[in-house]
């Protein structure tokens, strides 16, 4: 006999999986087929930290019942806000500076914004496992 709260958990990664892919699939669009974000100098740094964003929310929406369980669901909650906030910013700031800054000024704000990312995330992973534990 087939548990049903299994069965809604795999629907559930499922369905968060797919439109997880589906916004991935958005952003590549709308970077390379729109912006042509390539055309630019600071076009590659571009490109491969939006492929780290997409991998943050690949993980945090993909793999998200799995965490949830890891975690608890107040902390997974918490983390997906700020990685939501995060994809937000960090394509925000790829729109509006590919065009003006060189390579090197790209991307050390990218990699500030991403260690601001982990700065927060971390933590809230570590209690919030810590706690499940208890």
């Amino acid at each position: 006999m087939r548990n049903k709260n299994n069965a809604g958990s795999a629907s559930t990664t499922l369905v968060s999986g797919f439109l997880s892919l589906f916004l991935i699939g958005i952003i590549v669009f709308v970077l390379i087929g729109i912006v042509e974000v390539l055309d630019y100098n600071a076009g590659v740094p571009a490109l491969v930290f939006e492929i780290i964003n997409m991998i943050c929310v690949g993980v945090m929406f993909g793999l998200g019942s799995v965490i949830r369980k890891a975690v608890g669901t107040a902390t997974f909650a918490a983390v997906a806000t700020v990685t939501g906030f995060y994809t937000v910013i960090q394509l925000v700031f790829t729109l509006l500076a590919v065009k003006d800054m060189g390579p090197m000024w790209f991307t050390l704000i990218s990699l500030i914004i991403l260690f601001v990312y982990c700065l927060i995330v971390l933590p809230i992973c570590l209690s919030g496992s810590r706690h499940k534990n208890d």
